[in-house]
């Protein structure tokens, strides 16, 4: 029998009840969101002009540079791909972002901020495969698709939220303070998603399925 869109639903909520993984997940992914696209598409062509004095071909530089560095991030990820704990190896490579994120808006000239953000790139990149790959051989077959619209749409969702928030950010108190706003955020989330068991063993195994849908008693007492 085929599931209706109400039992599918239901599948889902279910199944987020016995995974408590993809709470921390879906918040994982707010917090890095809600500073990802502020930070990207108002707080650093502001600083490549305000600080840097750089202008829009500063800026650019500063996108290519997270751009290359996330090419190489995305190779170095195939290294990874036999990870014991890949949310572990996930999470302290988005640490190990904090300190460039914290460290750009103070880069003293142009090359230095570049070179951060591709070093930024390449650790953001990193660990972004590696916790899809982890998804993808965890997540069952017949959930994977609503799994993965739930997570994008905590990914996307906070994209004018992230920009509207730093546009008051940094009218209000410069640039600088958008990237300690999304280093805060993101430190503690990450931190507490890591002293989490369910996180920590997230991609180690394959999630068990959920039980196949069976028909309702109604249904099967108006059967011939």
């Amino acid at each position: 029998m085929e599931a209706g869109p109400t039992q599918n639903a239901s599948r889902l909520r279910a199944f987020i009840r016995r995974e408590p993984v993809v709470p921390l997940i879906m918040a994982i992914n707010i917090a890095a969101n809600v500073g990802s696209a502020g930070t990207s598409e108002v707080a650093l062509p502001l600083l490549a002009r305000q600080h840097l004095h750089a202008g829009a071909g500063g800026y650019g530089a500063l996108i290519a540079g997270f751009g290359i560095g996330a090419l190489t991030g995305s190779l170095l990820a195939t290294r990874l791909s036999g990870a014991r704990r890949p949310a572990v190896t996930a999470g302290l490579m988005f640490l190990a972002q904090v300190p460039l994120m914290a460290c750009v808006p103070w880069a003293p000239v142009l090359i230095v901020a570049v070179t951060m953000m591709s070093l930024w790139g390449a650790l953001n990149m990193c660990a972004n495969v590696t916790t899809q790959t982890a998804f993808q051989r965890w997540a069952p077959p017949d959930l994977i698709g609503r799994l993965s619209g739930l997570l994008m749409t905590t990914s996307f969702g906070m994209f004018p939220i992230s920009v509207v928030l730093a546009g008051f950010v940094a009218h209000r108190y410069g640039p600088a303070a958008f990237f300690i706003l999304a280093v805060v955020t993101v430190a503690a989330t990450l931190a507490w998603a890591l002293s989490q068991q369910a996180f920590r063993d997230f991609g180690m195994r394959p999630a068990t399925a959920l039980p196949a849908l069976s028909e309702s008693p109604d249904r099967a007492a108006a059967a011939p």
